[in-house]
């Protein structure tokens, strides 16, 4: 890395802020094949999930 200046500021004054999400029980295997998208867990913040944790798969796709 670098130190270089940021090329844009945020300011976070007053609100909550965290880092993506980790859905580490998950149940949106099949959600794969229907929209790979995931847009309702974006905008839950979610960034990452671990899905098969049962034993279950999609694959092969």
């Amino acid at each position: 890395m670098t130190n270089k200046p940021a090329k844009r500021k945020i300011d976070a004054a007053g609100l909550a802020v965290a880092p993506g999400f980790i859905d580490f029980y998950s149940h949106s295997d099949e959600e794969l094949l229907l929209g790979a998208e995931a847009q309702s867990k974006i905008r839950q913040g979610v960034t990452t999930e671990i899905i098969g944790q049962d034993g279950g798969s999609v694959a092969p796709f």
